[in-house]
């Protein structure tokens, strides 16, 4: 099983891609959302939560995503401290 992420190689080579002195561009696309998918899920038996990392409008962002994903809770954190300390501060939101 893969981790979450919102996007994915367009093309995967099948050897490795040599360094050249050449500009190179990386084709993404986005990824199927299984948040969204278990979200829409009728009469299911199971609490489902979220979870955000936003680099703005943590508050904002999160209520969205709790709101579109037909989430029962988002668990939201700002990117940017996560990624500058050892510690991390948590929103958490409840339909």
């Amino acid at each position: 099983m893969r981790c979450g992420a919102d996007y994915k190689p367009a093309h995967v080579s099948p050897v490795k891609i040599k360094k050249c002195n050449a500009e190179f561009s990386l084709g993404l696309i986005p990824t199927h959302d299984i948040l969204h998918s278990l979200g829409q899920r009728q009469n299911r038996k199971f609490l489902l939560v979220g979870f955000a990392a936003e680099t703005d409008h943590l508050e904002a962002n999160a209520a969205k995503k709790l709101r579109e994903k037909n989430c029962d809770i988002i668990v939201a954190n700002d990117a940017r401290i996560a990624m500058e300390t050892d510690e991390n501060e948590l929103l958490i939101s409840v339909s």
